[in-house]
């Protein structure tokens, strides 16, 4: 928190509402935290959300249950974001006494919340043979008492839902949830071969987009070209061929083509020295741009497991679609975005056991 915001230090300072993009977190106490295994679990401490206090006691992330979406290997940070009362169906929206349900919407995969007619309401209303039958008897006087109430349950529930009094306000948060960031190392400084530094993956991707790469010819013992290059990063050589000497391999004269689709080494019976022509792309950045770190790759979030936090926001229903309007109505933000709270950095181990924990939060 910099200085052109200093008033936000102030108690009470910080409260929900406001023009901004993000709900804000702040860390004003640091939690504890216990390994086991696959499972970290966090105690104590305090986090700020939009002004309210809550504590890290019962929260927890249990990697084994996100097996199919985490890997050996694999850094994450741990954050932080708000959390906001989201029922997953309309019967539990019902049974809690809400008024709406957040599901995803199957095209956009966003968080959409869900007004809807009390069941009670529709169920009576069906009972006494629909809407248009009912209208028919307490217009013509003839409806009984109960099908009056019903009548007006059902009128009272439809004004509700376009009156302003009852339509859904943004959401206030009620807690938070954890969110990871997968992060992996950034390293920019100049290279006189960025390439050498990609996996395979990397460089294909890198190569479907930039097209033509140069190719700079190098002399290489074989022993050196196969540390070099062999078998694992041989992606990164447009073609090579064996040579019975250095001079040899240096004027090119009688090269022995090496098939890289399917060669292991560069050993061959006669043969000491290889010539490959190496795909090079140099890199340059200004001295204040240079940057030796950590990046994030990817989020995981509720958008991909049900137990993990938010940070897109939940949006407001769109208005039915109709001919009067040419496109569909834009749909109002419920929540804000949810800019994470780090926490820890690790790294999973086998069988994703927590390791090489790095604390975020200051003691």
């Amino acid at each position: 928190m910099g200085l052109l915001f200093l008033n936000q230090i102030f108690p009470g300072a910080r409260t929900q509402g406001g023009d901004k993009t993000y709900a804000q977190c702040y860390l004003k106490k640091s939690p504890t935290y216990t390994i086991t295994d696959d499972l970290i679990e966090f105690d104590g401490g305090l986090l700020e959300v939009e002004g309210t206090d809550y504590s890290f006691t019962g929260k927890s992330i249990d990697f084994s249950t996100l097996s199919s979406l985490v890997a050996q290997g694999q850094s994450f940070i741990i954050g932080a974001v708000p959390k906001y009362l989201e029922p997953s169906s309309r019967s539990a929206a019902e049974a809690a006494g809400n008024s709406y349900y957040v599901a995803a919407d199957p095209q956009t995969a966003e968080a959409i919340a869900h007004t809807f007619f009390p069941s009670d309401v529709e169920q009576g209303v069906l009972a006494k043979g629909g809407l248009q039958a009912l209208s028919k008897k307490v217009y013509n006087g003839t409806a009984t008492t109960d099908e009056i109430t019903i009548f007006n349950a059902y009128y009272e529930a439809e004004r509700r839902q376009w009156d302003p009094l009852y339509q859904l306000q943004p959401f206030a948060p009620i807690g938070f949830d954890l969110v990871l960031a997968e992060v992996a190392t950034v390293d920019n400084s100049p290279k006189r071969n960025a390439l050498s530094v990609m996996s395979r993956d990397q460089f294909l991707d890198f190569k479907s987009k930039v097209g033509l790469i140069p190719a700079q010819r190098r002399v290489y013992a074989i022993a050196a070209a196969n540390t070099a290059f062999m078998p694992s990063r041989k992606y990164l050589l447009k073609s090579a061929k064996n040579y019975a000497s250095q001079s040899d391999a240096i004027a090119d004269i009688n090269g022995t083509v090496v098939d890289l689709t399917t060669a292991s080494t560069f050993t061959a019976s006669g043969k000491t020295h290889v010539a490959v022509f190496e795909y090079e792309y140099a890199s340059n950045m200004p001295i204040g741009q240079v940057v030796k770190n950590y990046g994030v790759t990817r989020y995981l979030t509720k958008k991909d497991a049900a137990s993990l936090g938010r940070i897109d926001p939940i949006y407001m229903s769109p208005a039915p679609f109709t001919l009067r309007f040419g496109n569909q109505l834009p749909v109002s933000k419920l929540t804000r975005y949810g800019d994470p709270e780090p926490l820890v950095k690790l790294t999973l181990g086998a069988s994703l056991a927590v390791e090489s924990v790095v604390e975020m939060f200051a003691k």
